[in-house]
């Protein structure tokens, strides 16, 4: 994201958690690029909960969009 945008701010890393933002799209042909990966997709959060069927309440997904 610094690569890409210079600084880092709740508002720019709120763009970048969006799996559907161009900015996220941006950010994963970066990290693409830099590995020197042919491909790269990320497991999206949704997705994630969706797979494993627990109640968002019991679920802690700080680390990946930064609620509580």
């Amino acid at each position: 994201i610094i690569k890409l945008e210079g600084e880092i701010t709740n508002e720019i890393l709120t763009k970048y958690s969006d799996p559907n933002s161009k900015e996220y799209e941006n950010m994963v042909e970066e990290i693409r690029k830099e590995l020197n990966f042919t491909s790269l997709q990320y497991l999206r959060l949704d997705d994630l909960k969706a797979s494993i069927d627990i109640d968002s309440n019991k679920l802690c997904t700080y680390c990946w969009d930064g609620k509580k």
